[in-house]
């Protein structure tokens, strides 16, 4: 069973009071942490997902999906708690990639998630 509950307990615990606040403005750092972190052989299965709003990030690993709020997963992203509070669609690779714009949406100008990550205690080891 994947289980992504270390992203939270290792990268956010420390600034954020629970892993609901991380779908405040940080769910794309934490989808890019989930993605370039995981271990070898799950990093090539991550597949990084935003929803067509620009407003949410996710992974994929198989038929599951996770974020902060679901670090075990879920069968379906609009089962995630987050998208149970708005009404989206599914954004494409190439559109998770130029999150230019969700950054201007969450007040974070033009900074990459790199350096967003490292703000939480981010380096390029992995797992």
């Amino acid at each position: 069973m994947i289980d992504f509950s270390w992203i939270y307990d290792e990268y956010f615990s420390k600034k954020l009071p629970d892993p609901e606040h991380v779908n405040y403005g940080y769910c794309y750092v934490w989808a890019w942490i989930a993605h370039v972190s995981s271990t070898k052989t799950l990093r090539k299965k991550v597949v990084l997902c935003a929803d067509g709003g620009g407003y949410h990030a996710f992974v994929r690993v198989g038929d599951r999906v996770f974020d902060s709020e679901s670090p075990r997963g879920a069968m379906d992203w609009r089962l995630l708690r987050s998208y149970l509070r708005m009404d989206v669609r599914l954004h494409t690779m190439t559109e998770f990639r130029s999150h230019r714009e969700w950054l201007k949406k969450a007040g974070l100008g033009q900074r990459s998630i790199e350096s967003m990550a490292r703000d939480f205690g981010w380096t390029k080891s992995t797992k």
